[in-house]
This record gives structure tokens, C-alpha cells and sequence, in this order.
């Protein structure tokens, strides 16, 4: 059975369907910062040396959030699929993962892949000319 496609009635609602449309060229990917439960002055640092990178599209959690993502994702990805962001960053400290950041991609509101690494030695963009 083919979908049920509806006129569209309002002049934001064809803007907001062609912009999810596939297109020849695609548009830059948005990004989601987060923090986690418990964070400190290097991941901030970090997250906040990436955050100046891809200033424009960046979308930023500024709250602690209790997001564990190896234990359960679907908070992150409801959180990316509201603010309309395919990659997130969430930065998290704890004992037994010190200093680590999280990457992930999203793809039709499911997580396709995570990648957690954790910084030993950080030096902040700002000290390099």
C-alpha cells in the first residue's frame, strides 16, 4: 500500500518538507553538545574547543544531563531527532572512565554508531599560534 500523501496547506510546511527532502547536494550535518551526569574543567575545555569548530550548527545542552549511553541511547536520540541533529558529542567523568567523550551518529531517529574516547593529555586550541 503507497503512502498517503497530503496537499500541503501552509507555506512553512513546504519549506520544512523540502528541507528533509533528498537533494543532490546535501546539507552540513548538525551537531548535539551535551554534558553527562558529572563533567570537569578539561572535558569542558575540550567540548567547548569543538564547539568553536562547528559554531554555526551547533546545538548545545548546557544542563547536566543523566545520559548513559552504553546502557540504554534512547534519551540522546530523542533529544537529536527533537533539535533536528544527526551527531552528538556528550562528555562525561567518572572514576572508572575518566575524561572520556562520546561520539555518536543518528540516522532516521536510530543510533547507527558510538565512539568513546578518553583524553590523557589535552592542550587547549587556544594555546597554539
Amino acid at each position: 500500500m503507497a503512502p498517503r500523501i497530503e496537499k500541503i496547506k501552509t507555506k512553512k510546511g513546504k519549506r520544512v518538507l523540502d528541507d528533509r527532502a533528498p537533494k543532490t547536494v546535501e546539507n552540513d550535518k548538525k551537531a548535539l553538545f551535551c554534558r553527562g551526569v558529572k563533567t570537569n574543567e578539561i572535558i569542558n575545555h575540550a567540548m567547548m574547543d569543538l564547539y568553536d569548530m562547528k559554531k554555526p550548527l551547533i546545538t548545545k545542552m548546557d544542563k547536566h544531563n543523566p545520559y548513559h549511553l552504553f546502557e540504554d541511547e534512547t534519551p540522546i536520540v530523542r533529544a537529536g531527532s527533537k533539535f533536528d541533529t544527526s551527531l552528538f558529542v556528550l562528555g562525561s567523568n567518572s572514576k572508572k572512565k575518566p575524561n572520556c567523550l562520546t561520539f555518536g551518529r543518528t540516522y532516521d531517529g536510530q543510533l547507527l554508531d558510538m565512539a568513546e574516547m578518553r583524553i590523557v593529555a589535552y592542550k587547549s586550541a587556544s594555546n597554539f599560534e
